[in-house]
């Protein structure tokens, strides 16, 4: 009796995995090719973090941007469940592209590892070699142009939403933890940092199942005696990641929040 697809593992709504080993994602969207994107007048490219893990990242910058020009940059982690999503699809390059635009900002997402097959710590380490990698570049001399002629490194912004949100905490406490001389961070979207940031967004939908621990993680960040700001915005009736999935006013209302939090001083 072939019993190869029996299930062994149930984590709808994200996989499956069956007796033979085979993983079944329900959430698969093919990858959408680098370059211009028309609508929004914003470039994209792909970049290796590590040969050695493959670990990649697509940045998103202004078609238009002088020789001399440097911008905030938003370091973006996707969300998932840690076990689906990507840097490449068409839920980050909503997210970001906007924003990008909108903001003349550039952002980086980095296309973390993904469980089951790769398991925690993974998503984190890799993560974090990203932000290294990115990090390499505050001196002007890193492997990436774009980088090195146009971010403006004291003005470098961590965001996510869902697990990416998780991870964008992740890192701003071991930023603020390790004492990264050379960048400092601002943190954008829910479950963000106090140690590593000197302010702080945090985002909310009033649908989402995950919103009162959002406000919980809100009002403990601000009563921490964390000398940073924090602000909260919550987007009435909507659920949860809207903003990945649909372009609406209150999309577009979110997206000017994130852009005046990285531009106004």
């Amino acid at each position: 009796m072939d019993n190869s697809n029996e299930i062994t593992h149930d984590f709808s709504p994200f996989f499956k995995v069956y007796k033979d080993g085979r993983i079944e994602r329900s959430l698969v969207l093919e990858d959408l090719p680098a370059g211009l994107d028309p609508e929004t007048g914003v470039l994209s490219k792909d970049v290796v973090i590590s040969p050695d893990s493959g670990v990649k990242a697509r940045i998103f910058i202004p078609e238009i941007v002088g020789s001399d020009q440097k911008l905030p940059l938003l370091v973006h982690y996707h969300g998932g469940g840690f076990c689906v999503g990507s840097a490449f699809h068409i839920l980050t390059k909503n997210v970001l592209t906007p924003i990008v635009s909108r903001g003349n900002v550039i952002a980086i997402s980095i296309d973390y590892r993904l469980a089951p097959e790769h398991l925690l710590p993974i998503a984190y380490n890799d993560s974090w070699d990203g932000l290294e990698w990115i990090a390499g570049h505050s001196n002007g001399l890193g492997p990436e142009p774009w980088l090195n002629n146009h971010v403006d490194f004291g003005k470098v912004f961590l965001t996510g939403e869902s697990a990416g949100a998780n991870i964008a905490h992740y890192l701003a406490v071991q930023v603020g933890a390790n004492g990264w001389a050379g960048l400092k961070l601002a943190a954008v979207d829910p479950n963000l940092s106090k140690m590593g940031c000197q302010k702080a967004l945090v985002c909310v939908a009033e649908k989402d199942f995950l919103r009162d621990r959002g406000e919980a993680y809100y009002k403990t960040l601000a009563t921490s005696g964390w000398p940073g700001k924090v602000e909260f915005y919550e987007t009435k009736g909507e659920d949860h990641c809207f903003n990945a999935f649909k372009q609406c006013g209150e999309t577009d209302a979110l997206n000017k929040k994130v852009v005046d939090f990285m531009t106004m001083e």
